[in-house]
């Protein structure tokens, strides 16, 4: 006895679906393909901005011996200036327009919050932070040479790229280590986000899941006889 064979409707039914799935395989390859691109330009745009900041650093190093202090303070102590700012005469060089900013008033007044910054690597999207605190490259002592980095320059790290972390680039504020925790205006951050991280040698580590154990504190302390762990690229740029 033959087998009743499909009706025609059924047979374009399944010819339907099967045509649909294709289609929607296709597209959500693409997607995946496209959204894979999209981050990995990401990256290596902030990766860019992330050595134009250690360039401008060295660049400073060069010229004072020092790299710069974490924060300028006025006549009574108060903070006056960070040292993203101390950056303007090296990153202006990306920019059509000079920075207007005045180092003889305060960050936060009137005549600063109106001026135009220049170029500030990675505005609104990577905010540039300092690791502060006693035997830090950032200690309150005041600014460090490289000779004073016994660890090695590869051990160091200068400054954190943070996504969206909001301290304005004028803004004398920055990430300060206390034992094992790094906080942001006395608030403790997480170690499980996005992490650009500039050494002191200029090297950029990007660190998309969190900072790896053993990282900290040894990174920050450049001068405490530790290493940080090997490091392993988590993407195909230098």
């Amino acid at each position: 006895m033959n087998a009743a064979k499909p009706k025609p409707d059924l047979k374009w039914k399944v010819i339907q679906v099967t045509a649909v799935a294709a289609i929607l395989l296709v597209a959500y390859m693409l997607y995946t393909s496209v959204r894979e691109t999209l981050l990995t330009l990401g990256r290596m745009a902030r990766h860019s901005q992330c050595k134009t900041v250690a360039m401008a650093l060295h660049q400073y190093y060069d010229d004072y011996n020092t790299f710069p202090p974490a924060v300028v303070r006025n006549e009574q102590g108060q903070p006056f200036h960070s040292w993203r700012v101390l950056l303007s005469p090296y990153l202006d060089v990306h920019s059509d327009h000079p920075s207007e900013y005045s180092y003889s008033h305060a960050w936060d007044s009137e005549r600063n919050t109106t001026a135009h910054l220049g170029y500030i690597p990675a505005e609104g999207t990577l905010c540039f932070l300092a690791v502060t605190g006693p035997q830090t490259a950032w200690s309150p002592d005041g600014p460090m040479a490289i000779s004073d980095m016994t660890d090695g320059l590869s051990e160091t790290v200068l400054a954190i790229g943070l996504p969206e972390a909001r301290v304005p680039w004028t803004e004398p504020t920055d990430l300060v280590l206390e034992g094992k925790t790094l906080t942001l205006r006395g608030e403790p951050i997480a170690l499980n986000g996005v992490f650009f991280v500039l050494m002191a040698d200029g090297s950029v580590r990007f660190y998309p899941e969190g900072l790896p154990d053993g990282f900290i504190p040894a990174a920050f302390t450049p001068a405490a006889g530790d290493a940080t762990p090997p490091y392993k690229s988590a993407m195909a740029i230098g």
